[in-house]
């Protein structure tokens, strides 16, 4: 019970940064996040630029985070249990592809 309960945690601490290592806090596009920004702040130019690289390297870090996490994880499991996992993370990176494609034609 405690390997299925370390498996199912393990499953959403490798999942939950890739879902927002390209998305804003409210899961949009980076991009579309300082467009809104700009336009409902009146973001001038210089704050513009600021808010970009402010986001940008928490996406870096973000980034870097869930490498170091990843890496953890393959330390602690098997083999067995790697290729068995990122076949999970494979599914789980469709799913939300497919989920993500099907919202952007709304």
């Amino acid at each position: 019970m405690k390997r299925l309960i370390v498996g199912i945690m393990a499953s959403f601490l490798f999942a939950a940064p890739v879902a927002f290592a390209n998305e804003g806090h409210d899961g949009m596009d980076m991009n579309k996040h300082v467009e809104k920004m700009k336009t409902q702040l009146s973001l001038t130019p210089d704050q513009e630029t600021q808010v970009k690289a402010v986001l940008e390297d928490f996406k870096t870090r973000m980034q870097a985070l869930h490498k170091e996490k990843h890496d953890k994880i393959d330390a602690i499991l098997t083999p067995e249990q790697r290729t068995k996992h990122e076949a999970m993370m494979k599914e789980w990176k469709e799913k939300k592809k497919d989920h993500d494609d099907k919202d952007g034609d709304e």
